[in-house]
């Protein structure tokens, strides 16, 4: 079987579109595709009607079994990415008026040492009213937040200040947050 540049070149675009569009995933579902179609060309090449019919009729269950997958997986995945944002927030806004139950204020989006220089934020203020306790224990509240022990502590910032769906736009860094304190 021979390929003419344009075939290739159509092959070219195809695959570079999808890898764009689905992600290496996709290919799997071009690959089924350009087999199917291949065989279906040597099917009418050969006159092999029976071979065409099998072939089409497994690329119509392909195509269903991948707009299945399509629908489910990829579509779906900014809707779970919008409620774990939605259930973080939730979580944060209890920790919060947790604070505030025990102090009788809400927390300061951040602390400062007696010169006014600041130390860290709100969220280190909240780790002990989402389950971190262990990291506020180990964070020394007396030197600012990028100093070399705080620094560690804060590459392992918990995810809840991280929303999936701005994860996209940077990197996975823990240290800066999606939420913020509005003063």
């Amino acid at each position: 079987m021979q390929f003419t540049l344009r075939t290739l070149l159509v092959l070219f675009v195809a695959v570079a579109a999808t890898l764009a569009v689905g992600g290496p995933l996709a290919i799997v579902g071009l690959i089924y595709v350009i087999a199917l179609v291949v065989s279906i060309r040597l099917a009418v090449a050969t006159r092999s009607l029976g071979m065409a019919f099998w072939a089409g009729f497994l690329l119509l269950i392909g195509l269903a079994v991948f707009g299945c997958y399509y629908a489910n997986v990829v579509c779906a995945r900014p809707v779970s990415r919008r409620s774990v944002c939605y259930g973080n927030m939730a979580l944060l806004r209890n920790a919060v008026f947790e604070y505030h139950a025990e102090h009788g204020s809400f927390p300061p989006a951040y602390v400062t040492d007696p010169d006014g220089k600041s130390l860290y934020s709100w969220r280190v203020l909240m780790l002990p009213y989402v389950g971190c306790d262990y990291l506020y224990q180990a964070y020394h509240l007396d030197k600012p937040w990028d100093s070399p022990h705080n620094r560690k502590l804060a590459e392992k910032m918990p995810v809840i200040f991280l929303c999936p769906t701005a994860c996209d736009f940077h990197e996975q860094d823990r240290i800066t947050t999606d939420y913020v304190a509005v003063v």
